[in-house]
């Protein structure tokens, strides 16, 4: 008889043993799927702006060294940057409506893209003029529409200088890191953000025009300025 209460003692330890492990399993899986849930709760995603056409357009500096916008033009295919024979400086206002973000949304990486039309003065400005600048406004500069005291409205955040070459199809893009806690994303402000492209240096002093010209919201749609917004939301 004292041979069979040990066998029965053993297989009691086994089947003891074999419930705590399947215990911890049962657990351990609990836990992966809670963690899984919770990881796939936040999604990342990436949505592209293009520029406004009826609210971008380019200014040009009333006189040398006066910085305050002279005259301003709304309805081209084309902006512009650099100066003119009067060592009077282009700036470009672009205006992206990002209204449509989630209000909870966590802005991870901003890039803004704008395609090259044409350059006039036989240089290449984006060296002479020192690379380019991004003035990014959380809302709007003064009105959505272009105006000319957009020349030296206050920016939220200031970005640059990108001394950047172009990629296929002669797009340059900027990587705006800084600017992820200004991008709008209420109905507020008209639900735009506007950036003021600029180069760093106002002229050459050359007397010669030196522009860069780049596509607006104006032109074909595939050529149009364009903010990539990457973020996170729930």
């Amino acid at each position: 008889m004292f041979p069979q209460r040990m066998k029965k003692h053993r297989n009691s330890t086994w089947k003891g043993a074999l419930v705590v492990i399947l215990l911890a399993l049962v657990l351990s899986l609990q836990v992966s799927v809670a963690s899984g849930e919770n990881l796939e709760s936040v999604r990342a995603s990436t949505t592209t702006f293009k520029s406004v056409a009826l609210q971008d357009g380019w200014i040009l500096e009333s006189g040398e060294n006066t910085n305050a916008g002279g005259t301003m033009k709304s309805d081209l295919t084309t902006l512009r940057l650099g100066d003119d024979a009067q060592r009077r400086q282009y700036i470009s206002i672009l205006s992206f409506n990002t209204a449509s973000l989630p209000d909870n949304a966590t802005v991870t990486k901003v890039t803004l893209k704008i395609q090259r039309e044409s350059v006039v003065g036989g240089v290449n400005p984006i060296i002479t003029f020192q690379g380019f600048m991004a003035d990014v406004r959380k809302g709007t500069f003064g009105l959505p529409a272009l105006q000319l005291a957009d020349w030296k409205a206050t920016a939220s955040v200031t970005l640059g200088s990108f001394v950047v070459s172009p990629i296929q199809g002669g797009w340059y893009v900027m990587n705006l890191d800084g600017s992820q806690n200004f991008i709008n994303k209420k109905t507020t402000g008209s639900g735009l953000t506007q950036i003021r492209v600029r180069f760093q240096i106002n002229d050459n002093n050359n007397s010669i025009a030196n522009v860069f010209s780049f596509y607006s919201g104006n032109a074909a749609f595939i050529k149009r300025p364009q903010l990539i917004v990457e973020y996170t939301a729930p």
